[in-house]
């Protein structure tokens, strides 16, 4: 016999109490039995009638070094929900894999997964092109297929809905790398520029931010004519 989600109560109230977790706190309550940890999946259509009941908010996310010593760190995320005010902090890792490794040059959210690009290998001193991406619910980590050349200082990076855009390198301002998330693989367009930092868009910082900006709006696009065609199928 299947376990209740929540003891005493039935089933449709119980999930009605787990769809207003704080978002930091899912990936903490997936732990508690394996009842929740399948009603929390990605795979559930638990976030849908997140989504549907207005309780998908809006989430600032964090993230930084703590260091008791200047020989160790820990990374943590913080999550800040402007409407309700909640927020928490968590370790972005429990077994410190990424510490030693490398400093990650940028970070993205892409959906619901944090993308760390690029960074700096500390241990044998060079530019690394590793791409290493979080999950955020779960709390699951994974590789990405790395960057085809590595970041430095001049490189700017945006993400869009589905995907990560990188632009600015000195030596070739017209590359654009395009990471697509859902088939973990980088492609390169050529844009006419002017040199690294040169944007003809007022208020976007490279061709990078364009590109994401692009996205967005195709995307929201999307999603609002979806919405139309819902209603009047309702």
């Amino acid at each position: 016999m299947e376990t209740e989600l929540i003891p005493g109560l039935s089933d449709d109230v119980a999930l009605q109490c787990l769809l207003r977790l704080p978002f930091y706190s899912i990936s903490v309550a997936r732990g508690v039995c394996k009842r929740w940890r399948r009603e929390l999946s990605a795979s559930s259509s638990f976030y849908h009638l997140r989504k549907a009941a207005g309780l998908a908010r809006p989430v600032f996310i964090v993230l930084f070094l703590k260091m008791p010593s200047i020989f160790y760190y820990r990374w943590r995320l913080a999550f800040y929900e402007p409407a309700t005010g909640a927020w928490g902090i968590r370790p972005l890792t429990d077994d410190d894999s990424l510490r030693g490794r490398q400093h990650c040059r940028h970070v993205v959210v892409v959906g619901r997964e944090l993308v760390l690009v690029g960074g700096w290998d500390e241990l044998r001193w060079y530019d690394t092109t590793e791409v290493n991406i979080y999950d955020l619910v779960t709390g699951d980590w994974r590789p990405g297929a790395p960057i085809p050349r590595p970041l430095n200082y001049d490189t700017c990076v945006a993400a869009g809905p589905r995907n990560v855009f990188v632009s600015g390198w000195k030596d070739d301002p017209s590359s654009t790398l395009v990471y697509d998330m859902a088939t973990d693989t980088w492609m390169e367009y050529h844009v006419a520029t002017q040199g690294p930092f040169w944007c003809p868009w007022p208020g976007f910082r490279s061709a990078a931010d364009v590109a994401a900006h692009a996205e967005k709006m195709r995307y929201e696009c999307r999603e609002r004519d979806e919405d139309e065609k819902m209603e009047v199928l309702t």
